[in-house]
């Protein structure tokens, strides 16, 4: 890390605004702790339901279409309640992956755990710590559930003879309201993302 002697130099030539010393910021106050908790918990999380007759629906739908920019097809069970975390839960994400058979995912990670059920058709996922020297291939059917840590090399695969459909439960919502979700994807260390608006 090199030091700038000439501090003069970094705002030099460029267009800035100047918040003053003492200045107030109009997107900010002070708040008593009695008065933060009650509005740190949502308002009220009602129960939900995703019916499975539109869910399928909707994987059929895109099971059709070409991949999209996320290089799946994956819907996400939604509660607006949730508000701006357009999550499942206050952080938690759950969501469903259709692939045809013969499809694969690339290989991909990210900073969030991945809990994976299988909810029909079989196929294998592979796993790999960027420590481990091989991968592991981990089979699975309908009815399985496995688990892929965070920051961990994997794709789902399906071998079989009709579609497959694994339910995913995720930690992003938090990560992302933390702006620290990560995306590697494909592999390769200059695929790494910062979950924004613009990923």
């Amino acid at each position: 890390m090199a030091l700038i002697k000439d501090v003069d130099s970094i705002l030099k030539d460029r267009k800035i605004k100047v918040r003053k010393l003492g200045e107030k910021f109009e997107h900010t106050r002070l708040m008593p702790d009695d008065e933060w908790y009650p509005k740190a918990v949502r308002s009220k999380i009602r129960p939900a339901r995703w019916n499975w007759k539109d869910c399928h629906a909707k994987l059929k739908e895109i099971a059709s279409s070409p991949i999209p920019g996320a290089d799946r097809r994956f819907i996400i069970l939604v509660n607006d309640d949730t508000e701006e975390m357009t999550s499942t839960a206050p952080g938690a994400l759950i969501g469903m992956t259709i692939l045809n058979p013969g499809e694969g995912l690339k290989p991909h990670r990210h900073n969030s755990f991945a809990l994976y059920h299988v909810l029909q058709g079989k196929g294998f996922d592979v796993m790999q710590d960027e420590d481990d020297a091989e991968p592991t291939k981990i089979e699975w059917e309908k009815g399985d559930t496995f688990l892929c840590p965070a920051w961990v090399y994997h794709q789902h695969v399906n071998d079989g003879d009709e579609q497959a459909i694994i339910m995913t439960v995720q930690d992003f919502p938090l990560m992302a309201a933390q702006r620290s979700l990560l995306f590697e994807e494909p592999r390769g260390v200059d695929n790494i993302k910062l979950v924004s608006k613009k990923f």
